[in-house]
């Protein structure tokens, strides 16, 4: 099959990036002289994505975003058998109506089902919010029942106890941001990944990291990892805030390994802007080579949103195949 992407376009949240996403559809179908049959796009029920999708007037095939992800990773290099998809990234609208984004995913043909992914808290919603890393590590402590002398926390705190503007979510991005935050690295996103990208260059500056604690547990036949028990570990450890950047990674990376050792599957795909983060990929490809899985990653499409149509495309092609 041959794929033809478009140019990353930019935030959807934006008018003016809406209409150029709506104007390069048109430009591709020309250059390429084409008629398009079917659409695929997100689940998400209110991305401004998946509203062009449907004014195209053309049969519409929703995809749940991280298997969406690990799609376009097994489009590049078409794994045959079931795999186990490591789906790490800032949102996603889950099946159950959630925010995910900490995903461990079985797959297999056309078939998805979620094994395992970090426990999920509530948190403070809302767009805004979800550039604010500090909300995410007051929403964190709140729901770990740790102590903070940050003059915001009560606000935040009653927000959460009364429901008001809070989501349930498992994004790992949020626990990069939350992280980032309690140890002093960034407040605010004022560019995607801005704190975890400052979290990654910290973790990089140290020669070691000490050891933190957190390990999965089975729940409903689901394999859970806790991030209120990794943040609180990490608080308590002894090091520069360097070494625990780093730990915080390996830690990270630990949970991978740990997981595709639970289900034992020999193919392990990464993929979601997590893997953006240089530092993680490669602590989590050596861990997972050294006990004989067979690593698969992004190559030619990236690892985030970038990349994720071709998994969606990848997604129909399957289940239509003659």
């Amino acid at each position: 099959e041959l794929f033809y992407p478009s140019p990353y376009i930019g935030d959807m949240s934006d008018l003016r990036t809406v209409l150029a996403l709506k104007d390069s559809v048109h430009l591709l179908a020309s250059l390429l002289e084409i008629t398009p049959e079917v659409v695929a796009c997100d689940l998400h029920p209110r991305y401004n994505t998946t509203a062009i999708a449907h004014e195209l007037g053309l049969p519409v095939f929703p995809v749940q975003h991280h298997y969406a992800h690990i799609l376009a990773c097994l489009a590049e290099h078409d794994v045959s058998g079931p795999v186990l998809g490591v789906a790490l990234d800032g949102t996603g609208y889950g099946t159950d109506g959630t925010v995910w984004g900490g995903e461990i995913l079985l797959c297999e043909g056309t078939s998805m089902q979620r094994v395992g992914h970090l426990a999920p808290i509530s948190m403070i919603g809302g767009d805004a919010s979800m550039k604010q890393a500090w909300k995410s590590a007051l929403s964190y402590l709140a729901a770990a029942d740790l102590p903070t002398k940050d003059p915001r926390a009560p606000l935040i705190r009653a927000a959460l106890s009364h429901h008001v503007n809070t989501i349930k979510s498992s994004s790992m991005g949020r626990l990069f941001d939350a992280a980032a935050s309690l140890l002093g690295l960034g407040e605010e996103n004022h560019f995607k990944g801005e704190c975890p990208m400052a979290l990654e260059a910290a973790a990089m500056a140290a020669a070691h990291a000490p050891k933190i604690f957190w390990e999965g547990k089975e729940q409903d036949g689901r394999l859970l990892w806790d991030g209120c028990t990794l943040l609180a570990s990490l608080l308590a450890s002894h090091g520069t805030i360097e070494e625990k950047a780093l730990a915080f990674h390996e830690a990270i990376a630990e949970m991978i390994l740990s997981s595709a050792e639970h289900f034992s599957l020999p193919h392990i795909l990464l993929s979601g802007g997590c893997f953006s983060n240089q530092l993680l990929l490669a602590r989590a490809r050596e861990a997972l080579q050294k006990r004989g899985f067979s690593v698969y990653t992004n190559e030619k499409v990236p690892p985030g949103d970038g990349g994720i149509a071709l998994g969606q495309a990848w997604f129909y092609l399957m289940k239509n195949q003659k």
